[in-house]
């Protein structure tokens, strides 16, 4: 593999890259591989490893295509599952016609680390560790301030597909935190909102008869494909217009439809750092009857939210692939009780006062500093995505009180965003009210198409309501496959 350091990728920090094909033959939905059970690592292979064999043949390379990727890479994704372009209503004929590639930067970022001996040597060893193992091939790797970022496929056998996935491994003066980072994601690994952790058996980066191993703190977890938040964000960002089809144009907006969806992955990652789920049986984060954790992420920006898959056996998965948190390694317990700073009383009379806030709060479920702050953060992450501008949360209150910047958001959805955003943490919504509003019957976060088609009047007139438009199927496939699934097929400075 070529000297990464001759030309640095852009740095890296947590969970897995962006946009490449996915394995030959891959599962979907809720399966797991032999070996991912979420433990602790495995003891190395008393024998050592296999009989070396010649390194495998990358089984992801294909070319890439305007749509996507070539039919030699069978990930039969949604909406162009035979790899067709369908015409779309967007501006210029094509699926859109404004869109642009985003930024190539890298999923994880963070500034590259180019020199330090030692640190040349923690990177060798790590690659070195998996090319003296048959099963895998370094795909690439990337140097941090935070350690090491090895993507790497490991071949099929086993009883399992091949498949992509991240090692990330420390230097010597970041290795407390790395170590922390590790315990982290080992708490959580059940959590399925949050990145996975995975287990390898044997351990190629585990001393043993053979092997000299790794000798620093280090981790494996799930590679995900579809970029971060923020790719998205900037990619919608270039799509300015939707033509309708009465040839009137309006200003593109994201979908209600679309925006429920994400909020509702965030709130179960919040609901995962809480109550980590004690075993891989729960299949979605829930509130227990036990007194919530005091984790936060506390780095819980855009570029640590990262698209997963289309999971086509749950319904909050089918249309919108499962939306994970990544990089834990800022993360930390806050302390129990009330913070020792109030809350500003100009600031809760500008904005909590304004919207009445303190007349939704709930009068069961449980909250703490923890909690507090990651709704906070979730409460910056959607204000941002709606209103296409990265700011801090003083900015996003403000714009959430606009209704310019998105006349057609959902009332509620933008009341529950409101109150993530309250200064007054008391105002804030409870995990357990959240949870509750998406397990019922006429839960808003699952509102359909059907729902948004409001003014039956209206449309018999032939007239075409710009909100309606938003909210239909074409309009909601057409961003999934053109800024997610396949938004960008040249991965060449991806981890």
């Amino acid at each position: 593999m070529s000297d990464p350091f001759n030309s640095p990728p852009r740095g890296g920090r947590g969970g897995r890259g962006q946009s490449t094909p996915p394995p030959a033959g891959r599962r979907r939905g809720g399966g797991r591989t032999p070996g991912d059970n979420g433990g602790g690592r495995s003891s190395p292979d008393p024998f050592g490893p296999g009989p070396r064999l010649p390194p495998p043949t990358n089984p992801f390379v294909g070319p890439a295509t305007r749509s996507g990727w070539s039919s030699s890479s069978s990930e039969g994704r949604s909406g162009s599952r035979d790899g067709r372009r369908r015409r779309g209503p967007f501006r210029r004929g094509g699926l859109f016609g404004a869109h642009a590639p985003a930024a190539e930067d890298d999923p994880f970022g963070g500034p590259s680390v180019t020199s330090g001996a030692e640190r040349r040597r923690s990177l060798q060893r790590a690659i070195d560790v998996f090319r003296n193992d048959y099963r895998f091939t370094v795909e690439k790797a990337t140097v941090t301030t935070n350690g090491v970022q090895l993507r790497v496929i490991e071949a099929p056998g086993g009883g399992h597909v091949p498949r992509r996935f991240v090692a990330k491994a420390s230097f010597p003066e970041v290795a407390r935190a790395v170590a922390m980072e590790r315990d982290w994601m080992h708490r959580l690994r059940f959590a399925r909102h949050i990145v996975r952790w995975l287990t390898l058996t044997p351990d190629p980066m585990a001393p043993g008869p053979g092997n000299v191993g790794f000798n620093l703190p280090y981790f494996f977890m799930e590679y995900l494909e579809n970029g971060t938040l923020r790719q998205f964000e900037e990619r919608v960002q270039n799509v300015t217009r939707l033509a309708l089809p009465d040839g009137s144009e309006i200003a593109f907006l994201l979908p209600n439809r679309l925006l429920w969806t994400i909020f509702l992955c965030l709130i179960r990652a919040c609901v995962g750092m809480a109550w980590p789920p004690e075993g891989p049986d729960a299949v979605l984060e829930a509130p227990t009857e036990s007194e919530p954790s005091t984790f936060a992420h506390m780095d819980l920006h855009n570029e640590n939210v990262m698209f997963g898959d289309l999971e086509e056996s749950e319904a909050e998965h089918r249309t919108v692939p499962i939306v994970k948190l990544i990089d834990l390694g800022e993360a930390n317990e806050r302390p129990a009780g009330e913070s020792s700073v109030p809350p500003d009383p100009s600031a809760v009379d500008t904005y909590d006062n304004v919207l009445l806030l303190a007349n939704y709060r709930p009068n069961t479920g449980r909250r703490n500093q923890g909690i507090d702050r990651n709704l906070l953060d979730i409460g910056v992450l959607m204000a941002s995505l709606i209103s296409k501008r990265t700011a801090f949360v003083v900015t996003c209150r403000r714009n959430m009180m606009d209704p310019s910047i998105h006349p057609f958001l959902d009332a509620d959805l933008r009341l529950l965003i409101q109150r993530c955003l309250a200064v007054d943490p008391e105002n804030r919504p409870r995990l357990e009210e959240l949870t509750e509003l998406v397990g019922r019957d006429d839960s808003p976060f699952f509102r359909g198409e059907s729902y948004y088609k409001r003014d039956q009047g209206f449309a018999a007139t032939g007239v075409v309501n710009p909100a309606e438009v938003l909210e239909t199927d074409e309009v909601l496939r057409f961003i999934i496959q053109a800024c997610i699934l396949n938004a960008d097929p040249n991965t060449s400075s991806r981890i």
